[in-house]
């Protein structure tokens, strides 16, 4: 069974340098916990039992075989995406901002996994994020994210509804991704560096038992 937990930041402040007091409502210690250093790139890395405690350099992704290895990305805005396989113990953490998007995430998280089992036989989670609500992108930025060859202004982006698109255009079936809607930015259950410039995180986790 895969255990998520989103966003547990509401019961304990989480700095960018510090799990804080989240882990205390976890099935999880800090020593348990493998974490990355969310570079806002494209690259993702396997990790197992050995990696607990660490967190992984220059990474954005991690994927685990290991059963009750537990997972962690920090994230106030940003997508987090969860990926399990149907049978198979399986399963990954990914952290997805507009940037990393635009590095394609997405692509090498469905190249990676592709290698071992089809896509089709793994389902993905995408959590609560900023919305297109209160997500908006200058001119030079949507270019980079979108590939619009004009793009004269700023413009709204819902980075769940994109991140769905690319990953069924990629070979994930539709029916496999679940979505969360809710805005990160206007629901102040979260933090949001949007709204508030906030130095604080939530954290996102899971953990297959």
């Amino acid at each position: 069974m895969l255990t998520l937990f989103t966003h547990l930041g509401l019961t304990g402040k989480l700095t960018t340098h510090d799990d804080g007091d989240c882990l205390t409502v976890l099935p999880l210690s800090r020593q348990a916990l493998v974490t990355a250093e969310q570079v806002h790139g494209n690259r993702l890395v396997w990790v197992g039992a050995s990696d607990a405690g660490k967190r992984m350099p220059a990474v954005d992704g991690l994927l685990t075989s290991a059963r009750g290895v537990g997972l962690g990305m920090r994230v106030a805005d940003c997508v987090p995406i969860y990926i399990w396989h149907e049978t198979v113990a399986i399963y990954g953490l990914v952290h997805a901002g507009w940037k990393g998007i635009a590095a394609g995430i997405e692509t090498s998280l469905t190249l990676e996994l592709a290698q071992h089992y089809p896509l089709s036989s793994y389902h993905f989670y995408l959590g609560p994020a900023i919305g297109a609500c209160c997500f908006t992108l200058g001119a030079e930025a949507y270019r980079q994210l979108v590939g619009a060859e004009q793009a004269n202004a700023s413009q709204t982006v819902d980075l769940r509804l994109l991140l769905n698109n690319q990953l069924v255009s990629l070979g994930v079936p539709a029916v496999n991704i679940q979505c969360d809607e809710r805005c990160t930015c206007c629901d102040k259950q979260f933090y949001s560096y949007r709204r508030d410039h906030t130095p604080f995180r939530m954290l996102a986790t899971c953990v297959m038992s």
